[in-house]
């Protein structure tokens, strides 16, 4: 299982709304996922340190456990310690 990070690059934040382009982002490291656990949020163990702060964009791919993620730009909405974050989806 592999996770791939993509960072997103702020233009402008006006009336609370984040615009970034598309076109500029840069491909992070790829990252092992050890274990996920789906519910209102899913929460990801990673098998090394993965460097995650809240508002972070991951890109899932590879999750031969849950191909329907594959491609899925989630949002990084907690981090429980450096192995594990938690996402909306």
């Amino acid at each position: 299982m592999v996770k791939t990070c993509c960072e997103h690059h702020h233009v402008a934040q006006p009336n609370g709304f984040t615009i970034f382009n598309a076109a500029n982002q840069r491909k992070g490291p790829n990252i092992v996922i050890n274990s996920f656990t789906p519910g209102t949020t899913t929460v990801f163990v990673t098998n090394t340190a993965h460097g995650f702060q809240v508002g972070d964009n991951v890109r899932i791919g590879s999750l031969t456990t849950a191909p329907q993620l594959g491609g899925l730009v989630m949002t990084v909405t907690a981090v429980g310690s450096t192995t594990q974050f938690t996402t909306l989806l």
